[in-house]
């Protein structure tokens, strides 16, 4: 990602961010001096573009969210599938 500032704002790139909306509030109070309150959630206010669109930050931290949704329910789905085996060859053994 590249961030170009005017050369009155260099001065931002000896700053580092300790988050990301730690690192939107920085860029509020630099382009935003008349602003009362520099915060603001970048996940809903900070964009990127992919494939020609502009998508989100909210949205891509939502996708990766699902996708570990249904990581977890994968293994949780295997782990009752081996224990309904397990289960089911105890009882024809017994």
């Amino acid at each position: 990602m590249t961030l170009r500032l005017p050369p009155r704002k260099l001065d931002l790139l000896d700053t580092k961010a300790k988050r990301l909306n730690h690192a939107f509030t920085l860029l509020s109070q630099a382009f935003e001096v008349e602003r009362m309150s520099h915060t603001g959630n970048v996940f809903q206010r900070g964009f990127t573009i992919q494939n020609g669109r502009w998508l989100s930050l909210d949205d891509l931290r939502l996708v990766r969210v699902m996708k570990t949704l249904e990581e977890i329910a994968r293994e949780v789905s295997a782990e009752r599938a081996v224990n309904v085996t397990l289960i089911f060859v105890s009882l024809v053994t017994s």
